[in-house]
C-alpha cells in the first residue's frame, strides 16, 4: 500500500516539474517572439520612412524631367515596398504567435521580467518569472 502511495507521490512530483519546465519554455518562447515582433515593427516603420523619402525624390525628379533618375527611383520604391510587405507579413505571423503564447502562459497573475532588465554578474542575460502581488 505504501509503495503505491509513494509511486503516486513521485509521479505527481515529476508532473509538477514537467509543468514548471513547460512554463519556463513557454515564457522563453514568448520573450523571444515579443522581441522579434518589436524588431519587425521597427523595420516596417523604417522601411515606410524610406519609401516616403524615395517617393519625395521621385516627385522631385518628375518635376525636373530627370528620366534616368525616375526609372531608378521607381525600381527602388518597388523593391522597398515589397520588402516592407514581407516584414509586415512576418510581423503579423509573430503577432499571432505572441497572442497564442500569452494565452498558453496565462499571463494573469504573473509578471514577465525582460532579460534586458536583469543581468547576471558575468554579463549574460537572465530571464525570470515572478508572481504578481496584485492578483
Amino acid at each position: 500500500m505504501s509503495a503505491v502511495g509513494s509511486r503516486s507521490r513521485r509521479n505527481s512530483e515529476i508532473a509538477e516539474e514537467n509543468r514548471k519546465e513547460d512554463m519556463e519554455t513557454a515564457w522563453y518562447l514568448l520573450n523571444s517572439a515579443t522581441q522579434k515582433f518589436t524588431q519587425a515593427c521597427r523595420q516596417v516603420m523604417l522601411l515606410d520612412a524610406a519609401i516616403r523619402d524615395l517617393e519625395l525624390r521621385y516627385r522631385r525628379a518628375l518635376t525636373n524631367g530627370k528620366h534616368a533618375f525616375r526609372y531608378n527611383l521607381r525600381l527602388r520604391i518597388s523593391t522597398t515596398t515589397n520588402v516592407k510587405m514581407m516584414f509586415y507579413n512576418y510581423a503579423t505571423r509573430l503577432a499571432d504567435e505572441v497572442g497564442r503564447l500569452r494565452h498558453q502562459c496565462g499571463t494573469n497573475g504573473i509578471d514577465f521580467i525582460d532579460s534586458e532588465d536583469e543581468q547576471t554578474g558575468d554579463g549574460s542575460s537572465q530571464t525570470s518569472i515572478r508572481e504578481n502581488s496584485t492578483s
